[in-house]
């Protein structure tokens, strides 16, 4: 039977407030939280000044498949929830073409009501074969923490967003695959966390601080989601931290 685990920024507005949900099997996890810092610069990009939380996450668990998605929205958290809400209530999809047609539909489903686009990233996983399957449109990062193995993207990243209504947004998106190994731990995150320091990836979480904390706090997922999301709004190597939005998908396969 399906397990399906969302979060939508909408729902927790406030600084500080992390949240995090697991599978009732313990090799999934999520994690969701607005940010920690009242001053960030990145204050400019919300929509809404009353829904801070423009950030998404899913992850849906049926047997020995999954999906997990991430979602990065700006100018408010319509087009983020929309596609996120709606991937959460279709249930798992069968196939990558069902999980296009699907982001097609949605997309197309209303008008946009706002300014709101967003980022996507999306990965089917078959944890039978071994596989995942991923759709990816703009920045946020979809990585396999592999001891003695390097932490970086596994999609393709780009400036490129989603907005309601058009889905030529859509056509921006690339996709991308990779096999899996006994012990990898599967991560998506939004870019509050690889740009925890607002728009300075330089001074933000890198691949050797996914290598680290993997080494510290281990594959179990949600020790792992908690860990790098505190990581995230703490900063690292000295550097302010905690400056965006941010939303973790974490699975064992």
């Amino acid at each position: 039977m399906a397990e399906t685990l969302v979060l939508l920024g909408r729902d927790h507005p406030q600084l500080g407030d992390l949240q995090v949900r697991h599978s009732a099997d313990g090799r999934a996890a999520i994690a969701l939280c607005a940010g920690s810092d009242p001053e960030s610069p990145a204050r400019w990009a919300k929509g809404d000044p009353a829904c801070p939380n423009e950030d998404a996450v899913l992850c849906i668990v049926d047997g020995r498949r999954a999906l997990l998605a991430v979602a990065n929205a700006h100018f408010g958290p319509e087009a983020s929830e929309t596609l996120i809400r709606g991937l959460a209530g279709g249930g798992l999809p069968s196939s990558t073409l069902e999980l296009r047609a699907r982001l097609d539909a949605l997309v197309r489903s209303r008008a946009a009501s706002s300014e709101s686009a967003t980022t996507l990233c999306a990965v089917l996983v078959d944890r039978a074969g071994a596989s995942a399957q991923g759709f990816s449109v703009g920045d946020s990062t979809c990585a396999v923490l592999r001891r003695g193995s390097p932490a970086g993207p596994r999609n393709p990243k780009a400036s490129s967003y989603v907005s309601l209504g058009d889905p030529e947004g859509l056509t921006e998106g690339r996709w991308f695959g990779f096999d899996l190994e006994p012990g990898d731990l599967l991560v998506c995150f939004t870019d509050g966390v690889d740009e925890c320091c607002y728009g300075q990836p330089e001074r933000s979480i890198g691949p050797a601080h996914l290598a680290t904390l993997l080494d510290d706090v281990g594959p179990e997922p949600t020790r792992f989601v908690h860990a790098l999301a505190e990581l995230a709004l703490r900063g690292v190597d000295g550097q302010p931290g905690g400056q965006d939005n941010l939303a973790i998908a974490a699975l064992r396969p």
